[in-house]
């Protein structure tokens, strides 16, 4: 998920819902193809900038 919430019970509601992972939309490109990468690789990519609950 990409998004401009930084709110955490927005992000874990996202994660509850099917979301595998989240990153803010003003993470820079590199870190979104490490992210997108991430996840086909079954991880959880998050940003560092809210708790990580995945």
């Amino acid at each position: 998920m990409q998004t401009v919430f930084e709110d955490n019970d927005k992000i874990f509601a996202a994660i509850l819902a099917g979301a595998d992972g989240y990153l803010l939309k003003q993470t820079a490109p590199t870190k979104l193809i490490q992210g997108i990468v991430e996840v086909t690789q079954g991880g959880c990519p998050h940003d560092t900038r809210g708790r990580q609950r995945c």
